[in-house]
Order: C-alpha cells, then structure tokens, then sequence
C-alpha cells in the first residue's frame, strides 16, 4: 500500500506488474499517460542518471535519457520514431532511418517528405588558425591494403529517371575569409594518389600513373576562366588564348605529318607552324613565307 516500506532482499518468482494486474514480463510498468516510467539514480545525487519513459507529446514513443551528476539537461537521448525507425546491431553498425544498417554509420532518409532534407550536418564553431585545422567532416585512410578505400565517398543517383538533382559530395564556401568547400591533399609521394577524383564512364584506377592534386576521367566543363600557374607537360594539350577558336596549342611539334593529333591542335615553332587538320594529319607552314 502507499506509504509502505520493505527492506531487505525480495525474491519473487513470478512477473511482476506495475500500474498493471497482468504483467506479459519479469518487469511491466503500465502507465496511464505519458512521461517518466522508470528512473534511476546513483551514490549521492538526488537527480536521475538514467530515465526511461514515454513522450507526453507522442504517447507510444518511448525514449531514454542518460545524464551526468547533477545536470538537468540529459547528455544523451534516445528518442522512438513513428515512421523512421533508428537501429543499433550486434556487428557495431549503427542505422538511422534504417533497422538494417549496412555500414559503421548507414543513415537513410525518408523516400518522400520535404525538399532540403540533410542527412548528417555537421559544424564547427572555433577560431583554428592555419597550423590547427577545424574540420566538420574529416575521412582518412591510412591503410587500404591494396585494396580500393576511401575517405570520403560520395554516390548520387535517383531509383528512376527525374529531373531532379543530386550531388555525391557537395561543398559549400561563403561569407568572407579564406574558406575552403571541398578539400582534397596528397601527402605521400612516389606511387598514385589524387586528391580529388572526378570520373565519367569506366575508369581504372591504374591510370594515374602518378600523383595529382586533381586527376579528371572524362569531359570537365568550365564556365569560369582557367587559371595555370605553371607549365604543360610535353604532348599535352592546353587551351587557346581564345577559347571560341577550337584551336588547342601544344608543346612539342609532330615528327610527321601523320603524328597523334586531334583536329584544332597547332604547334609554332621557330621556323614552321603546324595545325591537325584532321585526326592524326598534320600540315605545316613556313613562318617565313609570311
């Protein structure tokens, strides 16, 4: 009865039910409205360290609260979902939106529901000088074993043809300053490596042949200018002064007439200038003659 007491062990073989005379389990507390059903609290503090309950607003979603001594602000909360569900396996993966997560952290957002939805934000409040970096997201591998890892791996793509659009990896600068969207940094020299990998259609990794801050696969479309602070390897193409012309200039001249060459090439020598006037056919000029 209310206001009584026992002391000492208690041993009960049966279920025992609470606000319920018909416990389905060890333990059943059944309550009439939302809140606190159980809480716990440890050595001197006379507020809860752990708390489980039902939500006032949501009756039927349970959660749970840990707290750390005297704060009445819980530091963790786990809150139930009536349509996204949050699930925690025995492999040490973690799904959000998910009951069957498929990686470390495998969040997953609702099929329909507002435009603008994020999956994870993540920010950074400091004042990180140059020397000390603050970073909002930060992926690193430090050994992939031969095999294909990645730090940060980004895929967009929609389950049927849309108009809509997606990004893998999207990066973000504003607001005055020196400030950084997407970052990538080679470190470690003397094999194949690249900061930022960007590729269309069926690309082997073996091609890098090198490391790079920036290796494309693939078309890449600049509607800005181009700026190149330093030079053009030997044979590679590089862009007219006049990008409307077609015309790309080259390093090194062609042996033959028959030369690798796409239309548009030219080369200018000291004494000949040379333009592809079709795939891998040259004609020259001397410059005298003008």
């Amino acid at each position: 009865s209310s206001g009584s007491g026992l002391t000492g062990d208690i041993y009960h073989t049966g279920d025992v039910g609470i606000g319920t005379t018909s416990p389905s389990t060890k333990l059943h507390v059944q309550t009439s409205s939302g809140g606190e059903i159980a809480r716990f609290s440890s050595y001197s503090y006379s507020g809860p360290t752990a708390i489980i309950g039902t939500e006032n607003t949501a009756p039927g979603l349970g959660y749970m609260e840990l707290y750390y001594a005297t704060e009445s602000i819980p530091r963790v909360k786990i809150t139930a979902d009536a349509s996204n569900p949050s699930y925690f396996n025995g492999g040490g993966n973690v799904g959000i939106g998910t009951t069957g997560p498929v990686a470390k952290l495998d969040v997953q957002l609702p099929s329909t529901g507002d435009d603008g939805m994020t999956g994870i934000k993540s920010t950074v409040a400091g004042t990180a000088t140059w020397s000390d970096w603050d970073q909002a997201v930060y992926g690193c591998v430090t050994n992939g074993n031969g095999s294909r890892s990645a730090g940060v791996y980004g895929v967009a793509y929609t389950e049927t043809a849309s108009s809509g659009r997606n990004w893998g990896v999207m990066g973000y600068a504003y607001n005055g300053g020196t400030n950084i969207g997407v970052s990538g940094r080679v470190t470690t020299t003397g094999s194949d490596n690249a900061a930022i990998l960007g590729e269309v259609g069926d690309f082997d990794e073996t091609q890098l042949n090198g490391d790079w801050a920036g290796y494309f696969y693939g078309d890449v479309h600049i509607t800005g200018n181009l700026t190149v602070d330093g030079s053009y390897p030997s044979g590679s193409r590089r862009p007219a002064p006049d990008s409307d012309s077609g015309l790309n200039l080259r390093d090194e001249a062609p042996g033959t007439m028959f030369s690798t060459g796409d239309p548009g090439d030219i080369y200018i020598g000291k004494e000949y200038i040379y333009i592809c006037i079709e795939k891998s056919k040259w004609r020259r000029a001397k410059l005298s003659d003008w």
